[in-house]
This record gives structure tokens, sequence and C-alpha cells, in this order.
């Protein structure tokens, strides 16, 4: 299955859309991205999520340019993949490469038993950073659906 054939709306929810208040730390970001993905989970499969997550970042930045982050881990419990998007038009430092801010966060949480669908989302996710048009028309947006339009957005 090749990225582009990634149905990304069968990963995507409203409910795991956050708006995040200005000056929120890369740390807590992703605390509350895991928490969010995790909701349904048991606090201990949220916890290793979290620790997966800080881990994946110490290997090197999710940071891939053009003002996006995919923090991702791949878990054993799960029975599909699910993407949670953090939104901080004010940015957030993120050690990206290019030094630029983060606005958009695209959280996978991927099937450890799956990584070629993991290793397809993360490609198509990367392709936002292709279309900065899109990308800011997704932090620009007003309401978790209306980002989820402009992340499904193709042209």
């Amino acid at each position: 299955m090749p990225a582009a054939a990634i149905a990304l709306a069968a990963y995507l929810d409203p409910a795991r859309v956050t708006f995040f208040a200005p000056a929120i730390s890369q740390r807590n970001a992703l605390i509350q991205l895991a928490e969010q993905a995790g909701e349904e989970w048991v606090a201990a499969q949220r916890a290793a999520f979290i620790t997966a997550l800080f881990d994946r970042e110490a290997v090197t930045t999710t940071a891939i340019g053009g003002g996006i982050a995919v923090p991702h881990a791949r878990l054993g419990h799960l029975d599909r993949c699910s993407i949670t998007i953090g939104l901080a038009p004010g940015g957030i430092s993120w050690n990206a490469r290019d030094l630029q801010p983060v606005s958009l966060i695209v959280l996978i949480a991927a099937r450890e038993s799956q990584p070629t669908e993991h290793l397809h989302l993360l490609a198509a996710i990367a392709a936002l950073a292709r279309t900065p048009d899109r990308c800011a028309a997704i932090v620009a947006a007003p309401t978790p659906d209306a980002a989820i339009a402009a992340f499904l957005q193709t042209r």
C-alpha cells in the first residue's frame, strides 16, 4: 500500500485534536497528546506510550521541518493505529534541524504488529512538509473539524 493510498481520514477524529495554550513546552505537549491518544487505555499502557515517545525523541528529534513534528511509537496492545493532532500557533521549541518552532504536531500511536502501516502513515504525514499552505491552514483552523478538513485537503 503506497503512502498516497493511505486513507488518512480513517485515522483522524475531531476528539483527538488539541489546541495548545501559548508557551506550552515540548514535554507537556507530548504528555497531553499521549494522554489524549490513550484515554481509553489502562494507565500502564498510557505510561508505556509516554515513555516510548520520550525514548524516541531521545534518539533524534521527530521535528521534520516546516513547523511539523511527528512523534510516534509502536505499541503491542493496539488493534488499530491512530493519529492525534496538536496545534500550537505560537510554536513550540522542538529541537528541529531547521531551527523553526513546531506549530503542528501529528502524534501516531501505531500497532507493533503492523510496521508497514506505521511507515506509510509517517510518509503520508511527511508529505505535509511539502505543502506549507496546507500546514498553515491546519494550524489556523478554528475548530477540530476544520483542522481535520484542512488536513485532508488534497490541494
